[in-house]
């Protein structure tokens, strides 16, 4: 069978390869210079920026996606390394501790934070972990088929039956019945900002979903019940975009053909049945298949036409609500991992975090120190870094840099001792140096 896919995002070129692990022809068409989709990565004077998601659920072997990876054979090429994340708010930053404190610590930290809603914190464990038991059967039955499949979702409906007179409950809804604190509904609602779907939109059910204990810390065991289990989150090594090289190398490898800078214009039907495509150059391809992984309107409405599908189909078609537009900023940071292990390696105490996270401070040594130098370029940070210092108790000595004399002064009315002023002192420095040389020269 010839099957042509357009498109080479990871479903396009994760199709691709199972069709041709079938024995058919495939020929991958995507519109870009590059292979990828939103996956591909963009590369300059020898940095590379990820176009897409830097950390993935279900990447573990015997999770949904390391399951097509290891079918696909490709599993073993890829290197990857289990991430979880911070979240950070205007008053507090939820962060997994330096030394690990259980599988439930963000409860706890959660419950210390609002502990008007400690009793709603511990309802939504249990149906955390209920819903992590439903979903882990339903998994299991699908692989398993047959009567052991029968049993796995006879098992699965009587874990569910608890949770069905929810089932219709949004998930504004759920968050308002478990806890008062609309800053705490936030904690566990705000990821929906991902989905771009309002709370009131989204399944009162999905918030476990979204809230994954081990996205928060990398050190939670997977397995949270008996039964149920929790998914893990991966980095791949050298980006996603090794995952986009891999899947290349093995189509080419076996054969098949991917042309980028190939943009599609039409899918030919003739007679209800798919005949092929034409490309925006004019050249027409045949086929007997035809995958698209687009957006259901530019394939159905653009690339088909209205014309050849059914009116009801195609009123369908049209009330498909758009889901997001992404807008991605990349940073660069400057922070060299390097300089930290080579300081800690020399018995050099060392403290890496964000000056602006309220709870950095807390991590210095404020009780015991004499002598505070802050190094940081502006005087917005200075002086909430001396805030914040003063709001923890620190009393001794404070040194700053300061860039001009404005600042300087600022920094002296805030109780800073001794200014230090880099690029003047600099400056005075080498004026000196310059002017000794030339008397010892005069003199020679």
């Amino acid at each position: 069978m010839r099957a042509v896919v357009i498109g080479s995002g990871i479903s396009g070129l994760t199709a691709g390869l199972m069709l041709l692990r079938d024995g058919h022809q495939v020929w991958i068409l995507e519109q870009f210079p590059t292979p990828g989709g939103v996956t591909a990565a963009v590369s300059k004077d020898g940095f590379t920026w990820e176009l897409g998601q830097l950390v993935l659920e279900g990447l573990g072997r015997d999770e949904q996606l390391g399951y097509v990876l290891d079918e696909l054979g490709i599993y073993d090429r890829l290197e990857l390394k289990r991430n979880d994340r911070i979240y950070s708010f205007p008053d507090f930053v939820i962060r997994p501790p330096e030394e690990y404190a259980g599988p439930w610590w963000r409860m706890e930290k959660l419950a210390e934070l609002f502990p008007e809603d400690r009793t709603g914190l511990e309802e939504y464990c249990r149906m955390y972990v209920r819903f992590r038991e439903v979903v882990t059967l339903a998994r299991l039955a699908e692989r398993a088929g047959g009567l052991r499949g029968l049993a796995l979702k006879a098992r699965m409906y009587r874990k569910l039956l608890p949770l069905l007179p929810r089932a219709k409950w949004s998930a504004e809804r759920m968050g308002a019945h478990l806890f008062s604190s609309e800053q705490l509904q936030a904690v566990f609602m705000s990821i929906l900002a991902d989905f771009v779907v309002r709370p009131s939109q989204f399944p009162g059910l999905g918030i476990p979903a979204v809230n994954p204990e081990p996205a928060f810390d990398a050190r939670v065991p997977l397995q949270v019940s008996a039964v149920g289990r929790q998914p893990s989150y991966h980095s791949i090594v050298g980006g996603v975009n090794a995952l986009v090289e891999v899947l290349v190398d093995e189509i080419t490898s076996a054969g098949g053909k991917i042309s980028t800078g190939t943009e599609v214009s039409r899918i030919r039907v003739e007679d209800g049945v798919v005949k092929g495509v034409t490309c925006a150059d004019g050249a027409e391809i045949d086929a007997d298949l035809v995958l698209a992984s687009g957006g259901a309107k530019e394939v159905f409405l653009d690339l088909v036409g209205e014309d050849s599908l059914p009116e009801a189909y195609v009123a369908q078609i049209h009330d498909v609500p758009l889901m997001e537009s992404i807008f991605m900023v990349h940073l660069g940071v400057d922070f060299d991992p390097e300089a930290l292990k080579y300081a800690r390696g020399r018995g050099i105490a060392t403290q890496y975090g964000d000056i602006e996270d309220p709870e950095f401070v807390n991590t210095l040594p404020v009780s015991t120190a004499r002598l505070m130098v802050i190094a940081v370029p502006r005087l917005a940070e200075s002086l909430h870094v001396i805030r914040s210092l003063r709001a923890a108790g620190y009393t001794a000595e404070l040194v700053a840099t300061a860039y001009d004399s404005d600042s300087a002064k600022t920094l002296r009315e805030h109780g800073v001792s001794r200014v230090l002023r880099p690029l003047s002192d600099a400056a005075d420095e080498a004026a000196a140096r310059i002017a000794s040389d030339m008397t010892e020269a005069a003199q020679r």
